[in-house]
């Protein structure tokens, strides 16, 4: 059995926090380390890649040792012990599920991969890399998913040393050369705090610790389970990994309105006129005249007047062209043109149930409705306050009504969250906390107290928050 010495003379050798990374190229069933870590789908089927590999060099006495482990499994993933097995030269081996929405950011299946070996308490890991075979996850994306999910530990417990292997060498190469530079990111943790744990904000803006965060996934929407609709709520609903769907029209094309005959229009004259007959909303001029109030042939030619295809307001052609130049929404009726994309954080969790109790100035309601959202840390983008430094997550939870207007509001938070609006990273106003999440869109936060309390009863809520949605072009016109 081949076997490898993890601090050897080796010049691509990364050491990040008392930890030497190595990489290497070979079979991981032949390597002699004390914890094995490998994927599996959320069955534990173990019939790809690493998982495979162990399981078929293992035989028979593997498999034993798997059923054992499998009907005591309390965890979310599965620890096999292994150590009696003479074909293997590890002591456990960590398996960890992996569902389809992780596909496209494995960084918190490789946290959670790295906190079961921490908690595992032994000093020698070997681990592949996660879903380039499965899910067709490039070696590039594989990698980089890879180093985020490291960067993210300020200590790694009892382990001394872990091996990065692939059975291509080209792979172990350009995750070496992608190491090279892990101490070039910024540690988002202080190394006062326990290995694995994340600073998150809670309800109260209180920083504390949590282990694992939510699914980190970016650029699919995916539900487990059907969404709900506004009417004919399903009390159970996970909004997971948003990003919003891209603008269905084209920039600079008739497709937003249509030329309207002017000459339908009395002629009131120009912007002085006291009483105009169909004032442009935008330049006050009369619809009859151009954008500048003038009649000349050439000028009405020039500047026609325009309705908006989806709803009922017209302008002067030049007025709404330049609007639509800034944000493509009806000045008026605040209808959305293009579907928007705020600058929440690309990877969170919103979570719905229906929670029974009284709901203070909602008599008819048949309970609540209780949002849980997660946002993981990360690193702000260029949308962000302060680009490339790493912000906190947060875990947050917000109250609605179980009634007709409550699952109105809930349908459009869903398509908001959708669209990456709920959230934005700042400072926070209340505790001064600085690159943390907070709201766009104001939620409850508390059942009572009222408004000063963030709870209800508040009559006035339901019309303030579709506002605040409008203003991002979530309405339920659409």
């Amino acid at each position: 059995m081949e076997t490898i010495d993890f601090r050897m003379n080796n010049p691509r050798n990364v050491d990040f926090h008392g930890v030497t990374f190595s990489f290497h190229a070979g079979n991981i069933a032949t390597f002699d380390a004390d914890t094995a870590v490998v994927s599996s789908d959320p069955q534990f089927s173990m019939r790809n890649g690493a998982a495979r590999a162990i399981s078929d060099r293992g035989g028979l006495p593997f498999r034993a040792a798997f059923e054992v482990a499998l009907a005591t499994n309390d965890r979310d993933y599965l620890v096999i012990d292994v150590s009696e097995i003479d074909t293997l030269s590890f002591t456990n081996i960590i398996v960890i599920p992996v569902r389809a929405r992780h596909r496209n950011s494995m960084r918190v299946i490789y946290r959670m991969a790295l906190k079961a070996a921490i908690d595992n308490g032994h000093e020698r890991v070997v681990m592949p890399l996660i879903g380039c075979g499965g899910f067709h996850i490039s070696v590039h994306q594989g990698c980089r998913d890879l180093k985020e999910a490291v960067s993210t530990f300020s200590q790694f417990g009892p382990i001394r040393d872990i091996c990065f292997i692939d059975t291509s060498s080209g792979t172990t190469d350009e995750l070496a050369q992608m190491f090279e530079s892990l101490d070039d990111l910024p540690n988002i943790l202080g190394a006062s705090q326990d290995p694995g744990a994340l600073p998150v904000v809670n309800d109260d803006g209180i920083e504390f610790l949590r282990n694992i965060p939510g699914p980190s996934v970016q650029n699919e929407i995916a539900f487990d389970g059907p969404p709900p609709a506004p009417i004919g709520f399903n009390p159970i609903v996970e909004v997971v990994d948003v990003v919003a769907p891209r603008p269905d029209r084209e920039d600079d094309t008739p497709k937003y309105w249509k030329v309207v005959d002017r000459t339908e229009f009395p002629t009131a004259g120009t912007s002085s006129d006291e009483s105009l007959a169909n004032p442009c909303p935008i330049c006050l001029c009369d619809l009859a005249t151009s954008s500048l109030g003038k009649s000349d042939p050439a000028d009405l030619e020039s500047d026609p007047v325009v309705k908006l295809v989806d709803c009922i307001h017209m302008f002067h052609l030049t007025c709404i062209t330049q609007c639509f130049e800034n944000k493509k929404q009806c000045p008026m009726c605040m209808r959305q043109y293009e579907n928007t994309v705020g600058s929440q954080p690309a990877h969170g969790k919103m979570t719905v149930r229906n929670v029974p109790g009284r709901v203070p100035g909602h008599p008819r309601a048949a309970g609540w409705l209780r949002i849980k959202y997660s946002i993981p840390i990360g690193i702000q983008t260029p949308r962000h306050i302060r680009p490339g430094v790493p912000h906190a997550g947060t875990t947050r939870t917000a109250w609605l009504p179980d009634d007709e207007g409550g699952r109105e509001v809930l349908g459009l938070l869903r398509r908001a969250f959708d669209q990456r609006h709920i959230f934005t990273i700042g400072d926070s106003i209340t505790t001064g906390q600085k690159n943390v999440p907070v709201w766009v869109i104001h939620h409850k936060t508390s059942q009572s107290g009222g408004p000063t309390d963030f709870g209800y009863p508040d009559p006035d809520y339901y019309d303030r928050v579709k506002e605040e949605l409008a203003q991002v072009g979530i309405t339920s016109d659409d």
